[in-house]
């Protein structure tokens, strides 16, 4: 098996890029050595972070653990490493993102991935998240029995930091800067 990447030309908000889809069908696009599963999670097999006590890269520099606001430490950064993100808004934790914080816990420690500040940059009209900060403890805690009793932690990066990113950059960067094991999202 070779690289596992299918690039389709679907728009997605505020990326001027494509989405990235995974494929093991896919030989074509080179640069990973990583595998897709059977559930269609994206794993990385040897991208892991060269040091993450060194770590100075975009990433990590706008990442922030939402649980108490308090900028990242390279222990932080070494806890996201070896994990797979979920990605998505999770405003609401609802089943939907449950799920796929389930999927993510099939592979490692799971993680919701959001991104901050994107009503900003976007022009939107800035909401407060549905689930209440003081609840989502509560609630994420909730999916533990889901999760393999994991309970999954939340971590969100600056939009307007990763907004020009190609879908392919952007991966990259989460496995090579952050040492991300995979990557799980949902469909449209």
């Amino acid at each position: 098996m070779g690289s596992f990447f299918e690039i389709l030309q679907r728009p997605m908000i505020g990326w001027n890029s494509s989405l990235l889809h995974c494929s093991n069908k896919n030989p074509s696009c080179s640069g990973f050595d990583n595998k897709v599963n059977e559930l269609g999670v994206l794993y990385f097999k040897s991208m892991q972070p060269k040091s993450v006590h060194s770590q100075s890269s975009l990433l990590s520099d706008s990442l922030s653990q939402s649980q108490d606001g308090n900028e990242p430490t390279p222990e932080r950064l070494s806890i996201v490493a070896g994990g797979v993100v979920a990605l998505g808004k999770f405003d609401a934790l609802h089943i939907g993102h449950r799920e796929l914080a389930i999927q993510a816990a099939k592979i490692g420690a799971p993680f919701l991935l959001s991104f901050i500040g994107m009503a900003e940059v976007l022009g939107w009209e800035s909401r407060a998240p549905i689930v209440a900060k003081c609840d989502r403890k509560r609630v994420l805690s909730s999916w533990a029995p889901y999760c393999g009793q994991m309970i999954p932690r939340e971590f969100q990066i600056e939009f307007s930091k990763v907004r020009n990113f190609t879908p392919r950059h952007f991966v990259k960067k989460l496995s090579k800067d952050l040492g991300v094991h995979g990557v799980v999202a949902g469909t449209l």
